[in-house]
């Protein structure tokens, strides 16, 4: 537990220093969401015309891989700069959201993998986060879970680099499977 403990210190503080110089640089939350989202779709654009060009999936591992990164730090300039808002929480999930379906989808359209796979990988991201939450709207800490979007990301952006796309999609959908039954469960315990 206290590995576990200083290395979430560990890492909050590589975030914070990053997150604070990008807002030197004069990002908002909000523009680095706006940021993330663009990467994402160059990603998701990438991975679509990558069939018979491995250079782009190179390219689309590395526009989702910085795309996360930025995302990790929309919340850190929000928190060390007190420009916290729901809205503005609403809007950083919503972002998530899109982005996950538009590389997740490209991914499925290009072939890279078989739609029953990337059907599954799609269907249970999103239940992740809608079962997180509904937990939460009815009063329940649900942040548990083995597979939120963060390592979901580095599955797909490692199985891209090992040229093992579809694997990675299968172990997407497993993982997600297995948070969201994670939840229902935890859900279940605090809820009733």
């Amino acid at each position: 537990m206290l590995v576990l403990t200083r290395l979430k210190e560990q890492s909050r503080r590589f975030f914070d220093f990053h997150a604070r110089q990008l807002h030197t640089l004069g990002f908002s939350p909000t523009s680095t969401s706006i940021l993330s989202m663009l990467l994402a779709i160059g990603s998701s654009a990438c991975y679509y015309l990558s069939p018979g060009n491995g250079s782009l999936l190179l390219l689309a591992a590395a526009l989702l891989l910085f795309s996360g990164f930025l995302d990790a730090l929309d919340g850190a300039i929000a928190r060390l700069y007190g420009q916290v808002t729901r809205f503005g929480g609403f809007c950083d999930s919503l972002i998530d959201r899109i982005a996950e379906m538009l590389v997740l989808s490209a991914i499925v359209l290009a072939g890279l993998c078989s739609t029953f796979w990337g059907l599954w990988a799609i269907s249970s991201s999103i239940l992740v986060s809608y079962t997180r939450a509904r937990g939460e709207s009815e009063g329940a800490d649900m942040k548990i879970g083995i597979a939120e979007r963060p390592e979901r990301l580095l599955i797909l952006v490692v199985a891209t680099l090992a040229g093992l796309i579809e694997a990675g999609i299968i172990l997407i959908s497993a993982v997600a499977s297995i948070t969201v039954l994670q939840r229902v469960h935890h859900a279940y315990r605090k809820l009733t």
